[in-house]
């Protein structure tokens, strides 16, 4: 890449912006290259990621149940045993 026409501080500057893309590349490719055996940082996030969602999907799941338990409750009150399958 030519940079005629630029101070050299400039040409300075640009090379080691240029130099720092290059090392940013080469940790990339090696993350890459460890999530394809499920490590690195990229799959530590998603593995995080995927923990959470299964964490608050039961979590809703199980609010429901107990909102719809308490919902037959207060609408039955004659019936206030919960009655439990066998």
């Amino acid at each position: 890449m030519k940079l005629t026409g630029l101070s050299e501080r400039l040409v300075e500057q640009v090379e080691l912006r240029i130099a720092e893309l290059k090392e940013i590349v080469v940790k990339l490719e090696k993350e890459k290259e460890l999530s394809a055996f499920d490590e690195g940082l990229i799959m530590k996030s998603i593995n995080q990621y995927k923990e959470g969602f299964l964490r608050g999907s039961k979590d809703y799941h199980e609010d429901k149940v107990f909102c719809s338990i308490n919902r037959t409750i207060l609408l039955n009150p004659k019936s206030s045993e919960i009655k439990s399958v066998s």
